[in-house]
């Protein structure tokens, strides 16, 4: 089976955040991980690979630097990592991102399946994996947390989704879109001599230019403030808490 993994570089927990300017972000001191759902569909594609065999491809649209997080990927078990570089600072929305993995995935022609996770835990759109299936015109199962049955002669798979308070069993044609939820399965560690392996693997890089992708859409930051302490008075006495309230504005400086 051919299998392409669609993963994502995010923010790692605890990074501070920087603005340079509404449009960009000060990344000098960030530090980045793959989004966790697409840890999941990794975890995922490996097990596949391992029961079916094949060849796992996985596709990361980011800045340069993102090649330590493939080399990760490789060490789990992906045979090839593509590095889709594009300059989208200040644009780095789902369709201009749906647009360079579209074109980076009819390059590699033929396929069985795409996973990716069903967010990410930055933007949480979800938009990506449906306007890439919408774009390949191919069967799309969201949600996933578990792929039951792989038929590979008969070109037809079998999922467990979430549904909409109950579980949905649904069967698709492949070449077929699956993105999975958290509890689908545990990802792995990489072993110390995998990560060494994956050392001397060759990242394929592709420079995407998007001078002239002009979706109209503009990506803006602002960071938010501090949320306001919320006090709760006893309404059983409107007087009372009038008064208190004039004081605790008075405290405030707000009167």
């Amino acid at each position: 089976m051919k299998i392409l993994v669609l993963l994502k570089e995010t923010f790692a927990a605890g990074s501070r955040i920087v603005l340079v300017s509404p449009t960009e972000i000060d990344d000098r001191d960030i530090s980045y991980s793959i989004n966790p759902y697409d840890e999941h569909a990794l975890e995922e594609a490996i097990r596949i690979k391992e029961k079916h065999g094949g060849e796992i491809t996985v596709f990361l649209a980011a800045r340069e630097q993102a090649a330590a997080s493939l080399r990760d990927a490789l060490a789990l078990g992906a045979d090839r990592a593509i590095l889709l570089v594009a300059d989208i600072t200040g644009r780095k929305d789902s369709l201009i991102t749906s647009k360079i993995l579209v074109d980076a995935i009819k390059e590699e022609g033929d396929f069985d399946l795409i996973l990716s996770g069903w967010t990410d835990i930055d933007e949480k759109n979800a938009q990506v994996p449906g306007r890439l299936s919408e774009s390949l015109q191919i069967p799309f199962i969201n949600i996933v947390t578990e792929i039951m049955e792989i038929k590979c002669l008969e070109r037809k798979i079998t999922c467990r989704r979430e549904g909409d308070g109950c579980d949905e069993i649904i069967e698709a044609e492949m070449p077929a879109l699956i993105s999975v939820q958290k509890n689908i399965n545990e990802p792995r560690y990489p072993k110390v001599q995998d990560i060494l392996e994956a050392g001397k693997k060759k990242i394929e890089l592709r420079r995407i230019n998007t001078a002239e992708e002009d979706d109209g859409i503009a990506i803006r930051y602002e960071l938010v403030g501090k949320k306001r302490a919320r006090i709760r008075f006893d309404s059983s006495d409107p007087k009372k808490t009038a008064r208190e309230l004039v004081e605790k504005l008075m405290e405030a400086k707000v009167l």
